[in-house]
């Protein structure tokens, strides 16, 4: 339900997003922009990103990226308390991926849409080894964990919304195929850096102030 939720907010929320960003006068938009993102999502796990892109004049996109995922760990024993203090025991992803794609847009609008996908690599932590623990405040249960090699394939298909030419937002979906603990989710994004060329209106204003 509360996935469900998300979506809805996010639906209702693009549209009044996408009419801030358009722009009635001619825009062009190729060039080269050097930009990072930061932000985070949720879905099948709560993901925290960040990410450096560079756009070229063809449109082709590159991407570095790190993702920190993370869940509760579905092989916890069933009785499982954390206690007065404690935590869920939590698995986790700490993935470096790099990515490429292309960049799609319309010259009546600052409305970037982003397909790129890519390799992930980095280590995965498990909890397991579960012992019973009699500890009053503590939880009922000791645990170790194990740190494994992990390697994936990213597709991350995204909405950018370059409000200004320096400050904008995204909205996208993110995937990371892999065999220790797949992720899937959405996430949003703040975008910082060269994100794109002045529009028309914004170079006549420009152009106004300086006469």
């Amino acid at each position: 339900m509360k996935k469900i939720k998300l979506f809805l907010c996010l639906l209702l929320t693009c549209p009044s997003l996408f009419s801030m960003a358009q722009d009635s006068a001619k825009y062009h938009p190729h060039g080269l922009f050097i930009y990072g993102d930061i932000g985070g999502g949720y879905g099948t796990h709560g993901s925290f990103k960040m990410t450096m892109n560079v756009i070229d004049e063809k449109n082709n996109v590159f991407s570095l990226a790190y993702c920190f995922s993370s869940r509760r760990d579905p092989k916890m024993p069933a009785d499982y308390h954390p206690g007065l203090f404690g935590l869920y025991p939590q698995q986790t992803l700490s993935m470096f991926g790099l990515m490429y794609g292309k960049a799609f847009s319309r010259p009546s609008s600052v409305v970037r849409y982003i397909l790129k996908g890519g390799l992930s690599f980095g280590t995965a932590s498990t909890p397991g080894n579960y012992q019973i623990s009699g500890g009053w405040f503590d939880s009922n249960y000791d645990y170790g964990s194990r740190k494994d090699f992990c390697a994936g394939i990213i597709l991350n298909p995204t909405m950018e919304l370059p409000l200004g030419r320096k400050a904008g937002l995204s909205l996208g979906l993110y995937g990371n195929i892999n065999y220790v603990s797949p992720v899937f989710g959405l996430e949003g994004t703040m975008l910082f850096g060269k994100l794109r060329n002045r529009t028309v209106r914004e170079q006549s204003k420009r152009h106004r102030l300086r006469g």
